[in-house]
């Protein structure tokens, strides 16, 4: 098979399993399945057949990875059928109802959670003002990214990004909770929706869609429960479609260098479509970095074992292991780190830094033994937080959130590093929920022991 039928065939799968599993149902569609779908149809299919159709150039950061490409292509087809088959595997199972666990008593406030998260949210801009010498450092931050700010915020736990995600996940959670007997009230409504604009804002300021998506589809998520099997409307479509555009349109806009005069994020933005149109926004996001793990995997296949030993899991544990120990102290480099040196002569923050993706990962650390175990997990891992989204309430529900929030992330990006960060978010999210629902162990047994996450006896 050529490539192009390889990568055509990728493509194909995961539209037919979208289209299978999905159904055009509004709260599936925002799953971390469908997110994950079209993320390997993108990776793996898409960015191949646009490469190919374009003359077959492929090349990154001036290596020429040709001779890998159709491994890459094959190791995609072996990633995709083991996520359909783990996903499909779960839901083949009958299980018992799952019950809640925590936040036993009375509900949270949903206006208390949105206080709380909107301090989550200014404890983040005083932090970095602080970090930054000053408050002219937040505005440094609102013209975009550069050199200065990168040396700032270097070192600087991600803790401090968890905040305002967490502040988002434990409001999420409150109006979940509310909205369990009825429709939110008007009054609770604005006040949801301004904590989420408020925990928009850190990403936002800085253009950084790894904890912006999050932000969205916790938001999206959490309202889309009391309709989660409505069929998606075309004015939803469209929201959504300008919404992804201007998600792939940020990492274009988001360093000083191409911001306006202005400095302003929103006029940048404009101006980019503009220049550049719809057509060349989309384009660019099938073939720039958001799918270069395609070419990075294409780079690495064919010298695994051969020059470039497997991780053996080093790539995988041992990188989870070593995400909390500061670089400079820590006892040996990351996996990902040492592979980026053998190839590209640095790591991560001097020469190159192409993310390798879950599947790149278990490739890299176990071949395709490793894909098709790991991808066949995530398939499972995927379809119990997805129940867990529609039928679980308290931490479990938190969990669930915070997990589909960075599914993007964790499929697509360095996945051990995503999820130390979603392991922070957690953390502060446990604690808030925790703070805001105070209840007695002996309540919390019953409810536990009593109760499905519904509120009906099991």
């Amino acid at each position: 098979m050529t490539i192009a039928s390889i990568a055509f065939l990728n493509l194909t799968l995961c539209v037919i399993a979208w289209a299978a599993f999905i159904r055009f149902r509004r709260g599936p569609a925002l799953s971390p399945f469908s997110i994950t779908l079209l993320l390997l149809g993108a990776i793996f299919g898409v960015r191949p057949l646009i490469i190919e159709a374009e003359g077959g150039q492929w090349w990154l950061y001036g290596i020429d990875v040709s001779n890998g490409v159709r491994l890459a292509a094959i190791v995609g087809l072996w990633a995709i059928l083991a996520l359909i088959a783990g996903y499909a595997f779960s839901f083949s199972r009958k299980r018992r109802v799952q019950i809640s666990l925590g936040l036993a008593g009375k509900a949270p406030s949903v206006r208390l959670a949105a206080l709380i998260s909107l301090a989550c949210s200014a404890a983040w801009f005083v932090s970095m003002a602080i970090i930054g010498g000053g408050f002219q450092f937040l505005q440094q931050l609102a013209a975009g990214r550069s050199a200065e700010i990168a040396s700032r915020l270097e070192g600087v736990p991600v803790f401090f990004s968890a905040i305002p995600v967490a502040g988002v996940v434990a409001v999420s959670v409150a109006r979940a909770y509310r909205e369990r007997e009825a429709k939110l009230p008007i009054r609770e409504a604005v006040l949801f929706w301004l904590a989420i604009a408020a925990g928009s804002l850190p990403p936002l300021a800085l253009g950084n869609r790894r904890l912006l998506i999050p932000v969205a589809l916790c938001a999206l998520i959490v309202v889309l429960r009391r309709r989660w099997e409505k069929r998606i409307t075309l004015a939803a479509a469209a929201i959504v479609a300008a919404g992804a555009l201007v998600v792939a349109a940020l990492p274009f806009v988001r360093s000083a260098g191409s911001r306006t005069a202005s400095g302003n994020l929103v006029d940048s933005l404009v101006a980019f479509f503009e220049e550049n149109g719809v057509g060349e926004t989309v384009r660019s996001f099938f073939v720039s970095y958001d799918t270069e793990m395609f070419s990075y995997i294409a780079l690495l296949g064919p010298r695994l074992g051969d020059g470039i030993p497997y991780g053996a899991g080093r790539g995988t544990l041992g990188e989870l292991i070593l995400q909390p120990i500061p670089a400079s102290i820590a006892p040996w480099p990351t996996w990902s780190n040492s592979l980026l040196t053998d190839v590209f002569g640095g790591g991560c923050a001097t020469v190159a830094c192409p993310v390798p993706s879950v599947v790149g990962i278990l490739f890299f650390d176990l071949g395709l033994i490793g894909v098709l175990l790991g991808m066949f997990c995530v398939g499972l891992v995927i379809a119990a937080v997805e129940r867990a989204l529609v039928h679980a309430d308290g931490f479990r529900l938190a969990a669930a959130l915070t997990v589909a929030g960075f599914a993007p992330g964790l499929i697509r990006g360095n996945t051990v590093s995503q999820l130390w960060i979603v392991l922070n978010v957690l953390l502060v999210a446990f604690a808030v929920l925790w703070v805001m629902a105070p209840r007695s162990r002996s309540r919390a047994r019953g409810f536990a022991a009593g109760k499905d996450a519904s509120g009906l006896r099991s």
